[in-house]
């Protein structure tokens, strides 16, 4: 499995391209050597050939113990093509290599010298035979060849590694960087359905994988979100329905268990009786509160309408209900509240039912003989508060959320 994954994967295209990268690095200081070490052959070659090689040839025919040719940059000596020696004392044997490719029948050969006091050596074919049929043409490294090396092989060196970076962020850094950016920009909205845009890497090595992994993840999370939702819609449609449906029989157990009240006399009926019709008043406060809160989940806008509402008759009306209940307790409820009307922009069930749970603790869990009081107020022409005040216990911190 290794082994696939570096022939195919990530690893090898990073392995290729940076020998790649690599090799053109060292072309390019192999090819500054090249010119500063063989640069002049052709020029030197030229340089022979203006001085009449003919008539050089003659001189040396003439004078072959002492013919030569000495410059600052160059020194050539003759030699019998057969025998490969110079009659020239001072003249160095002829290059090994390059006298077998002369006797293999080549005219011009020449090679360059990385070390040493030389440059390079020319050998040329001047004629079939005699003394001076073979020339030996040596170039010389001087004091400006040198000095040149110094000067340009750094500047060279730096160009081809400024050359070998940008390659390498054309050719291997840029691309992968785009393909992560496109990553990373995947990776944050995986699940948002209309955020989400795939990074469409189909290229078969690990980011590519990594691409179809966040694809098939944003599917599942949406495919589950989806489901979620489905069931929390049928959870919230059903609380809906059993709201409706118990209203009406819960509103005519609290009609009945009224009428029993009324009608029996003995004190622990009186008690067991009270306590169901508390009961009675929880589930219909708790019925009223899943009906609200289903309406809101399916949408619907409080405000819609623009809807407005007398809050003194409102509050009046919640006193009036929760006190029957307190009496029943032996808790007094009492409001105040102007004596004119108090119009407030709200939806009038809701408010009512947000009021009628606070109203509603208040008296179930007072005691005999307490006190419950509902106050409205305009504090300003624009504001209004509406505070329920008891002097029982409290609710038990056991009831508490």
């Amino acid at each position: 499995m290794p082994s696939m994954h570096l022939k195919r994967g990530l690893a090898r295209r990073i392995l290729v391209l940076s020998a790649f990268v690599a090799i053109f690095h060292v072309v390019s200081l192999a090819l500054t050597f090249g010119y500063l070490w063989v640069g002049n052959i052709i020029e030197r070659v030229l340089k022979i050939r203006e001085r009449h090689i003919s008539d050089e040839h003659n001189k040396c025919t003439k004078s072959p113990s002492t013919w030569t040719i000495q410059t600052y940059r160059i020194s050539a000596y003759a030699y019998d093509i057969k025998t490969m020696r110079s009659m020239n004392p001072k003249a160095d044997p002829p290059d090994p290599s390059l006298a077998r490719r002369i006797r293999a029948g080549e005219t011009i050969v020449s090679r360059t010298y990385m070390w040493g006091r030389h440059r390079g050596v020319l050998l040329r074919k001047i004629s079939d035979k005699g003394p001076c049929s073979l020339l030996q043409v040596k170039w010389h490294i001087i004091s400006q060849d040198r000095e040149r090396i110094r000067t340009l092989l750094p500047l060279i060196a730096l160009i081809a590694t400024l050359l070998t970076i940008s390659l390498s962020m054309f050719l291997l850094v840029q691309p992968l960087l785009k393909r992560l950016q496109a990553l990373a920009q995947a990776a944050k909205l995986v699940g948002h359905e209309k955020g989400y845009v795939s990074a469409s890497d189909n290229t078969p090595d690990e980011i590519g994988q990594v691409s179809a992994i966040l694809d098939a993840a944003h599917q599942r999370i949406c495919e589950d979100a989806e489901q979620l939702k489905r069931r929390q819609k049928a959870l919230e449609t059903h609380l809906a329905n059993v709201a409706h449906d118990l209203r009406t029989p819960l509103a005519s157990a609290h009609i009945a268990i009224e009428q029993e009240l009324n009608q029996r006399e003995k004190q622990d009926d009186k008690e067991h009786l009270l306590s169901a019709l508390n009961d009675i008043v929880y589930l219909s406060a708790l019925t009223d509160n899943l009906h609200l809160a289903s309406q809101l989940a399916d949408g619907a806008d409080p405000l819609r309408g623009n809807p407005t509402t007398d809050l003194t008759q409102l509050v009046e009306r919640s006193r009036l209900r929760f006190s029957l209940l307190g009496k029943r307790k032996g808790v007094e409820v009492a409001g105040a509240y102007p004596d004119s009307a108090v119009h407030i922009t709200c939806n009038p069930t809701m408010a009512e039912q947000a009021i009628n749970n606070v109203l509603q603790n208040a008296v179930i869990h007072n005691t005999e003989g307490g006190h419950v009081a509902i106050i409205l107020s305009t504090p300003t022409e624009d504001t209004f508060r509406v505070e329920i005040v008891d002097d029982g216990p409290g609710v038990p911190p056991e009831v508490l959320p």
